[in-house]
């Protein structure tokens, strides 16, 4: 059985070490995922089977109306948690992580819809995330439409491929 619930922060240690199972290179350092698990813990959550954590998805408030595009939240050295605007429109899904053999069960899916259940009840208007090839179909059986080429992710990080804006409109 699949329980999808918010990150208590003694989990941190064990979800950075996911994190770079997951992301490789691309991964949080175990600093930066304690700041987002601090500034907005209803948004960062676990996927728990049988008790171990298998899947990970954490978010930030952020504002485009205020500070632009996604790419701003990307821009900050210091971390992406830098760009968190408590009172931002935008629930922005900073990363979504299933372990590998975790993978095709649903676990992804369900972090995603907890994510959305989150962005509702903080009553924000949209969820944003960035897609790639091989996720963009999920995020679209989901609802998430694409809104744009993302192509310095793509040159960032050579990992993804097909870098997508993706948002879920709540409103």
């Amino acid at each position: 059985m699949i329980q999808i619930r918010p990150a208590c922060p003694d989990e941190i240690p064990a979800i950075a070490v996911q994190e770079r199972q997951v992301w490789s290179r691309m991964a949080a350092t175990q600093e930066e995922l304690a700041w987002r698990q601090a500034l907005l813990p209803d948004a960062f959550l676990v996927a728990e089977v049988g008790g171990g954590i298998v899947g990970v998805a954490n978010a930030i408030r952020w504002s485009e109306r205020r500070r632009g595009g996604v790419e701003q939240v990307h821009a900050d050295p210091r971390g992406l948690h830098v760009a968190h605007d408590p009172w931002g429109e935008v629930l922005y899904v900073i990363s979504l992580g299933v372990l590998p053999r975790y993978r095709g069960r649903g676990i992804g899916r369900r972090l995603i819809e907890a994510e959305i259940d989150v962005a509702r009840r903080l009553g924000v208007e949209k969820v944003q995330l960035i897609g790639h090839t091989r996720s963009q179909p999920l995020y679209e059986r989901i609802g998430f439409r694409a809104v744009r080429a993302v192509p310095e992710f793509t040159q960032e990080y050579s990992e993804i491929s097909g870098a997508m804006l993706m948002e879920y409109l709540l409103h």
